[in-house]
C-alpha cells in the first residue's frame, strides 16, 4: 500500500482555536493529529473543502503558541455527533512555528519510540 502523505502524522491533542475567514465567530477544540504539513481536529460547523481557516495552536508541552492559515483538504462529519472531524494544511506557515513544530515533532517520536 502506498502513503499519500509526505509527512508522518503524530497523535496529539493540543488546544486549538480556529475561524472560518469570511466569518467573525471564533471556536475552540483539540487537535486529534499533527504533522509538519498539516493538522487534523474538529469543529463545531460544516465548512466545505478548500475553507481557509486562520487557526491559534497552543503547543502546551513545550509551551509554544502560533497563529496560521490552514486550508481544509478534507471534511467528515462525525457519526452520532453534532461535530465534523478535518484535515488541513499550513499555508504559509510562520519560520519560527515551524521551527517549533518540527522539534516538537521530533520530541513527540522520539519519546513514543
Amino acid at each position: 500500500m502506498h502513503e499519500r502523505r509526505q509527512y508522518v502524522r503524530i497523535p496529539d491533542e493540543s488546544e486549538i482555536t480556529y475561524k472560518v475567514l469570511s466569518e467573525p465567530k471564533i471556536n475552540m477544540f483539540f487537535t486529534k493529529d499533527l504533522s509538519r504539513g498539516g493538522i487534523r481536529f474538529f469543529i463545531q460547523d460544516a465548512v466545505p473543502q478548500n475553507s481557509l481557516l486562520e487557526i491559534r495552536l497552543t503547543l502546551e508541552k513545550i509551551p509554544f503558541s502560533f497563529r496560521t492559515i490552514v486550508r481544509t483538504k478534507w471534511v467528515r462529519k462525525v457519526a452520532h455527533s453534532e461535530r465534523y472531524e478535518i484535515g488541513a494544511e499550513f499555508v504559509n506557515l510562520p519560520e519560527d512555528a515551524n521551527e517549533y513544530l518540527i522539534r516538537y515533532i521530533d520530541s513527540l517520536i522520539k519519546k513514543n519510540g
